[in-house]
């Protein structure tokens, strides 16, 4: 008998990326800042001062985070998801503390950059 191994895949980059504009018209570089855990791809992103931090409510949602980015020992550059692009809304990731009032927020802040959740 065969001994079967299972994998588990973590997130993928741009895994929640539906459709986006040509070019680079829906990419930004941002300087994310320095946190105690990894930054996700398509974690929900806001600005804080002019680096970006991880979604939690107290200022509007500006991008979500193409690929996983570990800042976890200085502010680092990173690629964000910021305007005319859909993505899939089960695949995005706030912080566990987000209530579905602030998630619905966001998205909603983001669609008025065409930045569509579905």
């Amino acid at each position: 008998m065969q001994k079967t191994t299972v994998v588990t895949e973590g997130v993928r980059d741009a895994e929640f990326l539906e459709s986006e504009a040509n070019g680079r018209a829906s990419r930004e570089i941002v300087v994310l800042t320095l946190d105690t855990d990894e930054y996700v791809a398509g974690t929900v992103l806001m600005a804080s001062g002019d680096k970006m931090v991880r979604f939690d409510g107290s200022a509007d949602a500006a991008g979500i985070l193409l690929q996983s980015t570990d800042a976890t020992k200085q502010d680092t550059e990173a690629t964000a998801i910021v305007r005319l692009a859909e993505v899939t809304l089960a695949d995005l990731v706030f912080l566990d503390a987000a209530t579905q009032a602030q998630k619905d927020a966001a998205v909603a802040t983001m669609a008025t950059s065409s930045l569509i959740a579905r």
